[in-house]
């Protein structure tokens, strides 16, 4: 493989000569996040891990739909949707294992059973 691209690299060498890769320290960055978090008592979102981990955002910017822009910084809106996707249901998913801890009721929602006229004919149907 090539060696990894940075701000200069990519200005002076083809894209051949150089990939995209997940910087060696953010590994050790989401640690001391997540350990703060911790520490803290807050939650933690690991939008790496969300986002499949290393080298993912090349394959973001190349998605069709594109996910993630050119400077393998920001997203797209279709990027972010997927992201803000992501978080809601990591959120979701605390909150409905916290309540199972607490003994506390699910909050899925309860869907009534469809409602049958006592002539057994569904509404709607001929």
């Amino acid at each position: 493989g090539g060696k990894p691209c940075d701000r200069r690299a990519r200005d002076a060498l083809p894209i051949a000569e150089c990939e995209w890769r997940t910087p060696g320290v953010l590994a050790e960055i989401i640690a001391v996040e997540h350990a703060a978090a911790l520490r803290n008592g807050v939650a933690f979102f690991n939008t790496f891990a969300a986002m499949g981990g290393a080298d993912q955002m090349h394959a973001w910017v190349l998605a069709e739909p594109k996910l993630a822009y050119k400077d393998h910084v920001h997203l797209t809106n279709v990027g972010y949707q997927r992201w803000a996707d992501a978080l809601s249901s990591a959120v979701l998913a605390d909150y409905a294992r916290w309540r199972r801890l607490q003994g506390l009721p699910s909050t899925e929602p309860v869907v009534p059973p469809p409602v049958v006229p006592s002539d057994g004919a569904l509404p709607g149907a001929p």
